[in-house]
């Protein structure tokens, strides 16, 4: 094995660590301590790869091949874990959206919740089809459209985090104004019918 296969080696144990790992662990977290078995494949797959780089006899043309192997499945890693991760934020912007949201939120903060809200989601959505379409063109590029994508998804929720309790409180409202408009047509509904009895009683409405 020569330098320049010692140099890959290392270069892909500081991107796996640099990169991958701390997306690994957010997503332990979320996981509740299980790593997504997708990206555990790809892990056994870069250490398999690289562990055949020093097997007995092998040539350096061979060498070269298993590291190039190592590295796609590093991307592909990258790729899974950033994916796994988009899919947890865009739910947990769905929930809150589903469940908060009210016609007030566009006065909220000053209107930085609406913004941040319709700006960063517009383009983490675009962020996120570039990438994927970016994959199999451009590595690098596709790794940067998904890291764009998830910040920006991270701005949002950063965002809800803090306006939380006025975000709860318009929903609240929301719910009590339902309430009122509930009641106001139950209770017109009955005095209308109370009315036509009275009115049916003395005989205003017979031919």
């Amino acid at each position: 094995m020569n330098q320049s296969h010692k140099d890959a080696i290392y270069s892909i144990s500081q991107n796996y660590l640099n990169n991958c790992k701390p997306l690994l662990e957010i997503l332990k977290v979320r996981t509740k301590g299980k790593y997504p078995k997708n990206c555990l494949n790809e892990i056994r797959a870069i250490n398999d790869h690289v562990a055949r780089c020093y097997r007995d006899r092998i040539t350096t043309d061979e060498i070269t091949k298993e590291l190039g192997k190592a590295e796609g499945h590093l991307q592909r890693l990258t790729y899974d874990c950033y994916k796994q991760l988009i899919i947890y934020q865009v739910s947990d912007i769905r929930h809150t959206i589903k469940w908060f949201y009210s016609s007030s939120w566009p006065r909220i903060g000053g209107g930085e919740l609406w913004r941040v809200y319709i700006s960063k989601f517009k383009q983490a959505r675009q962020a996120e089809k570039n990438a994927k379409y970016s994959e199999s063109i451009n590595p690098d590029i596709a790794l940067g459209y998904y890291d764009f994508a998830y910040n920006s998804y991270q701005d949002i929720l950063y965002i809800f985090k803090k306006y939380e309790w006025q975000i709860r409180l318009s929903a609240v409202l929301k719910f009590l104004e339902r309430i009122k408009n509930g009641l106001f047509w139950l209770i017109t509904t009955f005095v209308l019918a109370i009315i036509s009895a009275i009115l049916a009683g003395l005989g205003i409405f017979e031919i």
